[in-house]
């Protein structure tokens, strides 16, 4: 049981990774003026470039967890 938990943390972490770097690396090409803000015409939002220290954060966080529950699974499988 507590190897298939290992599992779901390591495997949603990883896909929450994925779903925050892809927004990461939108966010990161985007081209902000001065004050730092993007309005984007169709969509009539203005992104701040704060979110895209907030979302590279997000990624590296999920990153390291899903990393660490995997050598958990490998490390406890061994023994």
């Amino acid at each position: 049981m507590r190897n298939i938990l290992g599992w779901i943390i390591a495997i949603a972490s990883l896909i929450l990774a994925l779903f925050f770097g892809s927004i990461w690396f939108n966010r990161f090409r985007l081209d902000y003026n001065s004050q730092g803000k993007y309005f984007d015409e169709l969509a009539g939002v203005v992104y701040n470039k704060d979110g895209v220290l907030l979302y590279g954060t997000l990624t590296l966080f999920f990153i390291l967890i899903g990393l660490i529950s995997w050598m958990i699974i490998v490390r406890t499988k061994h023994t």
